[in-house]
């Protein structure tokens, strides 16, 4: 396949200044082959190769031309697949910090939260109870959703436990007894007092 010369009209705009295009020439390559090469400059280290205009026309049509040296480009495919800018919201299955477990629970990214876990996830029940109590839950306290639905985070669906939620009680019914065993037995606290 005959290549003719490399013009600046094209290549992309913002890689126009990274060729010579004077110094284009048929190089030789493996096996005999004949191909036109032109000098270019890496846009990220500014080093100078040598390239083969029909691979640059390639790339150009397909839309992934970067204009990079072998080497920067790696670095870059290594800075995408597990750079720390892969992360979070740059991270192309981004879903805006929030996703439902395969049980049901939601959960929402607080990395700074106690309870995160180390992907930086709180539950949403948890943070919603917080809100409606207005301090951190205590690694002891559940919330419980009262109509049994895991994702059904409105605040008046939702229970705070002592404890797990077979285990323990809600906090509501254990102030509630509370108040009535002080009501029953309070009087006798005096009278138990002085029989010491």
């Amino acid at each position: 396949m005959k290549v003719g010369p490399l013009t600046p009209d094209k290549v992309p705009e913002e890689f126009r200044f990274a060729f010579d295009y004077y110094s284009q020439i048929l190089s030789s390559m493996k096996g005999g082959r004949k191909t036109r090469t032109i000098l270019r400059m890496c846009v990220r280290c500014a080093r100078i190769d040598r390239v083969g205009i029909e691979n640059i026309r390639q790339s150009i049509k397909a839309g992934s031309f970067t204009c990079l040296c072998k080497k920067c480009n790696v670095d870059r495919w290594a800075e995408l697949l597990s750079g720390p800018k892969n992360t979070g919201e740059a991270h192309r299955l981004w879903k805006g910090g929030r996703h439902e477990s395969k049980d049901g629970y939601v959960f929402i990214m607080v990395k700074d939260h106690p309870c995160a876990d180390k992907s930086g996830y709180v539950l949403e029940n948890r943070l919603i109870m917080e809100a409606m109590i207005g301090r951190y839950l205590t690694k002891e306290e559940t919330v419980h959703h009262k109509n049994g639905i895991r994702n059904d985070n409105r605040p008046e669906n939702l229970e705070l436990y002592s404890g797990r939620h077979g285990k323990g009680q809600s906090i509501l019914e254990m102030l509630e007894f509370c108040e009535q065993y002080i009501a029953e037995y309070g009087p006798l606290k005096e009278l138990l007092l002085k029989g010491e």
